[in-house]
Parts: C-alpha cells; sequence; structure tokens
C-alpha cells in the first residue's frame, strides 16, 4: 500500500509540473496595436507606432530588432526603445538593441516605441520588420512589417492630375490599368502584396507622356483573395493604388 501511495503521489507531481509547463509555454507577450502602412509626402513628419503588452502574470524583459527590407534613396530611421535611442539607421540589415525595456504584468510600451523617417528630401519606399520578444523566453515573440510610402513632391509629379485607375477594382482575373504620364518615362509596374513584398511585374520599360493602358491577368501570378498595391515606380518617384482580388 505503501508503495501504491507513493507511485500516485509521483503522477500526480508529474502531471502537476507538466500543466504548469503547458501554461507557461502559452504567449503571454501580445501585439495591441501597431502600423502596417505609412504614406505621406515628402514635408510630413512620417512615424510608426507600435505597443506590446505583456499579459502574462510575471515581469518581462522585452528585446527589440528591427530588419531594413527596403531603403527609400536619402531615408533614415531614427529608433529609440525604452530609454536607448540608435543612432540614424541608413542601410539595409538588421539592428538589435542593446537594452531590454522591462514590464510589469498587465503593462505595456506605450510610449516606449519610436520610430520617425527621415525622408531626406526625396520619396521613395521603405520596409521595415520589427520584432519583439521576451529575454527569458525567445520564443514568446511578436512581429510586424511596416511600409512607408513618401509620395512624390506636388511640383514634380510624375502623373498628371488623372493619376492611376485600375479597373474593375475589387478584380477576379483581368484588370486595366490606366496612368495619364506627363514626360516620356521608364515607368515599372508592380503588384505589392500587404508585407511590402513584389509578387509580380507587369511592364517595365520606357512610357510615352499622355495616357498609357495596360490589361493584365492577375492569375498569371495566382494571387490570392485579399488586399494588394499596383506600384508605379519612375526613377526615385513612387504612385501607389489599392488592388482589391475577390473571387
Amino acid at each position: 500500500m505503501k508503495k501504491l501511495l507513493t507511485l500516485i503521489a509521483a503522477v500526480v507531481l508529474i502531471l502537476t509540473i507538466s500543466t504548469t509547463n503547458s501554461f507557461s509555454a502559452a504567449n503571454s507577450l501580445v501585439l495591441v496595436s501597431h502600423d502596417s502602412a505609412v504614406k505621406g509626402s515628402m514635408n510630413d513628419e512620417l512615424k510608426i507606432h507600435a505597443v506590446v503588452k505583456n499579459n502574462g502574470t510575471v515581469p518581462m524583459n522585452i528585446n527589440m530588432k528591427l530588419e531594413v527590407i527596403e531603403l527609400g534613396v536619402k531615408h533614415s530611421l531614427l529608433v529609440c526603445w525604452g530609454t536607448q535611442c540608435l543612432p540614424p539607421i541608413s542601410t539595409f540589415g538588421v539592428t538589435t538593441f542593446s537594452e531590454s525595456l522591462t514590464l510589469a504584468p498587465g503593462t505595456d510600451s506605450f510610449n516606449s516605441f519610436q520610430c520617425a523617417i527621415n525622408q531626406g528630401d526625396a520619396d521613395g519606399l521603405t520596409i521595415v520588420k520589427f520584432s519583439f520578444w521576451d529575454a527569458n523566453d525567445p520564443s514568446d515573440i511578436v512581429e510586424f512589417t511596416a511600409r512607408v510610402d513618401v509620395a512624390t513632391s506636388v511640383t514634380d509629379p510624375v502623373l498628371s492630375g488623372l493619376g492611376m485607375t485600375i479597373t474593375p477594382n475589387p478584380a477576379k482575373d483581368n484588370i486595366t490599368i490606366n496612368y495619364d504620364l506627363i514626360n516620356p518615362s521608364p515607368v515599372k509596374l508592380s503588384i505589392i502584396n500587404q508585407l511590402g513584398q513584389q509578387v509580380s511585374v507587369i511592364s517595365n520599360g520606357l512610357q510615352q507622356s499622355g495616357i498609357n493602358s495596360i490589361q493584365y491577368d492577375v492569375n498569371n501570378c495566382q494571387l490570392q483573395n485579399g488586399l494588394y498595391f499596383v506600384q508605379l515606380l519612375s526613377g526615385y518617384k513612387i504612385h501607389t493604388e489599392k488592388l482589391i482580388i475577390a473571387r
């Protein structure tokens, strides 16, 4: 009987430990809010906002890193995490903060994360991936990708006031893209997903001034239903329109 009681106690202890570990393995760090797309002109103050929260029951030391995936010409990033502010980042690659931010249970990082984009008097596209994780449990991690579109200046536009149109929109197969160029220009038309990744190049070459019209079948790149962007790139100038695929 004594051996049986000892065995039962051991089983109960194992079950208790297993249950405790299963709860601690659940992610306690959550991404409360963030900017996935920021748009503006060269004269605007452009910022990326994000807030993470400790939904757990113990304090967390949160580390942060960013990966510059695409960087507009002359663009740089001014990033702060907690009390640490990095020198302006103007190159591709991964940057990790050496300091962590302590979050008590139930608290968030409001006002602790700051990211401003210095356009350097140039338009273009910048894409950055941000990662936040618990220093004591690297598997407890949240990430997001932010896309920053800096529009062409009003004094030197690529397109006329007619801009660019996509029909039909929403679309299920064939679309027609119309745009009115002020001057003959090299133009690259591409489709971008919500992560800022190029999924298809529609055309790439010299275009004449005036109204240009291009037909394209979205089934060529096997797009799933959802939101995309048609991007017109000419030199360092960029124009973007939303495209919704709905079959």
